[in-house]
């Protein structure tokens, strides 16, 4: 008889229909005592058929969020507790998250033997297959040939620069016989994307460094990826030349629902080369584009104004619901204007990511946008900003952020200082989540004055995830916050580049308030003294833990 969870897993990556085989999966899961993968599971299918700010979508964001973190909490410990951290992260990926995650190894000559099609991997249902270090084109068309590779449905490869100088090798799917089977690939390192405009199948392309995309773009005019692409993310290779468009003129045509009709993704970072400031017609139907995000880009010297303005009209022909824009370094205060002024997104925009160095006047045209009231999430880069955090306190106080569940910021360490900005911000008392990124890195310990003014302002009250990075926090600074009791909402801490010991994450575990986390997720410098005292505090509490292993300057 088949492996039902394999039949599931075909229709959850191949079929027409993969709704309702993502909640057939949940019953798979349910059955075998994985309740909160289940969960998490029917809760994400049904978030996705709601508009994001309704009260509905609220609850089962925050519903589908608990589920998977209680997914994680139920194996994580355990396998950093038991072996070192970066054994469990490749323990995990195979094993565990529902057992639909990445396969992920070092080389394809690390392969433990068995895993040549015999009862391990067949035992294993997942379906998707990484490989962390360069590998050639002959060893990976091998190995694709092989028995392993018969269920596989994404792969993530870095090539070798052998690839780039073989022309005989650009056809690798193709020959090896496995250009029908994948849904999702990942190629980096002068990936060349050669006949994968052929597979029929391809709903997500992830492509690293390319340097050639107008051959791929003009090859998918009359091909099968181009009407079953539904995500496409490229990050192109860096320009010698600030006016060398590596972008081809006609990029536009991704955004064209008669060449792309299904991409509701797509997402361009640029290199630094220039951007293409004129597209063509869109297409006689509607485009069916969801998110986009173009940053690293360029404007062409001295017409920056005039292609913002350009920009603005012809985005406010898309349905978007998240649009993230960077550009530099023409990117300027005038430009920013001109785009808030012509760019009118329809009411389904949800999502505004501002990837530039935001000025004052900038920030106060912002909030007068009629666009930030549709808005669920904002994320700012505030690094044009000084000592005056008045527009940023202005903008925080808006009555037009009454939706925004969501802030990220980028800010300078003179705003960490100056901390005022704070005492109004959402009054509404909306906010859920609030990630702080200190840009260049603060190298001091956290200003005692923000912690006071954090847990003064309305938001302490109502917010569920607060995310530092790079804010540099002493043990004592750790431990204040969480005593402080300032924060009755929150379940997630998260604290990335903020300590340098264990004595850190002990005043974390040693604090009262750690109870009540659903998460805390650490990066730290290495600390194995620290993994028994925390496997104690896994059995006490039940909180999920992740400690990130890294080497602290």
């Amino acid at each position: 008889m088949a492996d039902p969870l394999a039949h599931l897993l075909d229709a959850y990556y191949l079929g027409d229909d993969p709704e309702t085989a993502t909640l057939l999966l949940a019953d798979q899961y349910e059955e075998s005592g994985e309740w909160a993968y289940a969960r998490f599971l029917r809760d994400r299918t049904a978030l996705a058929q709601l508009e994001s700010q309704s009260a509905t979508a609220i609850q089962l964001t925050d519903a589908t969020e608990g589920a998977m973190l209680a997914h994680r909490r139920d194996w994580a410990l355990a396998d950093l507790v038991e072996q070192n951290w970066h054994h469990s992260v490749f323990d995990l990926l195979r094993w565990r998250v529902g057992r639909t995650g990445i396969i992920e190894w070092q080389e394809i000559a690390d392969l433990p033997d068995q895993w040549n099609g015999e009862s391990a991997w067949k035992s294993d249902p997942s379906r998707k297959f990484r490989f962390a270090l360069p590998i050639s084109v002959a060893e990976l068309i091998s190995w694709l040939k092989s028995p392993i590779a018969d269920r596989l449905r994404g792969l993530s490869c870095s090539f070798g620069n052998s690839l780039s100088r073989s022309p005989e090798s650009v056809d690798w799917l193709r020959e090896s016989g496995r250009i029908e089977q994948f849904t999702e690939l990942v190629l980096s390192h002068q990936a060349i994307l050669g006949d994968v405009a052929d597979c029929p199948r391809l709903q997500r392309l992830r492509a690293i460094w390319v340097e050639q995309l107008t051959p791929w773009l003009d090859a998918c005019a009359n091909r099968a990826a181009s009407q079953s692409l539904r995500e496409i993310v490229l990050q192109l290779a860096e320009s010698p030349r600030a006016d060398q468009l590596l972008l081809p003129p006609h990029w536009w045509q991704f955004l064209s629902p008669d060449r792309f009709p299904k991409l509701q993704r797509l997402s361009v970072h640029g290199g630094a080369s220039q951007l293409p400031s004129s597209w063509g017609p869109m297409g006689s139907r509607s485009s069916a584009i969801r998110e986009l995000l173009i940053d690293g880009f360029r404007l062409e010297s001295g017409r920056a104004e005039q292609a913002m303005t350009a920009w603005a009209e012809m985005l406010s022909g898309l349905p978007l619901r998240s649009l993230g824009l960077g550009f530099s370094p023409e990117w300027n205060r005038e430009s920013e204007l001109r785009f808030l002024a012509a760019y009118r997104p329809g009411s389904m925009l949800r999502t505004l990511s501002w990837e530039a160095a935001l000025g004052p006047d900038s920030l106060d045209a912002l909030a007068q946008w009629p666009g930030l009231e549709s808005l669920s999430e904002l994320s700012l880069t505030l690094q044009g900003i000084s000592q005056d955090a008045g527009p940023l306190q202005r903008l925080l106080a808006s009555p037009r952020l009454r939706n925004c569940r969501s802030l990220n910021l980028t800010v300078p360490w003179s705003l960490m200082v100056n901390h005022t900005w704070l005492r109004s911000a959402f009054p509404a008392g909306n906010l859920q989540t609030l990630r702080l990124i200190c840009r260049p890195r603060g190298t001091r310990g956290m200003e005692p004055g923000f912690w006071t003014e954090l847990g003064r302002s309305t938001l302490a009250q109502s917010l569920w995830r607060l995310e530092l990075t790079s804010i540099r926090m002493t043990a004592e600074d750790i431990r204040r916050f969480l005593a402080a009791g300032d924060f009755p909402q929150l379940r997630q801490l998260q604290l990335f580049q903020t300590g340098r010991n264990t004595r850190d994450i002990m005043a974390i575990l040693s604090s009262p308030a750690f109870p009540r986390l659903w998460l805390m997720e650490y990066s730290a410098a290495e600390l194995p003294g620290s993994y028994p005292r925390l496997a104690r505090g896994w059995d006490r509490v039940r909180a999920g833990v992740w400690i990130h292993s890294e080497r602290m300057e």
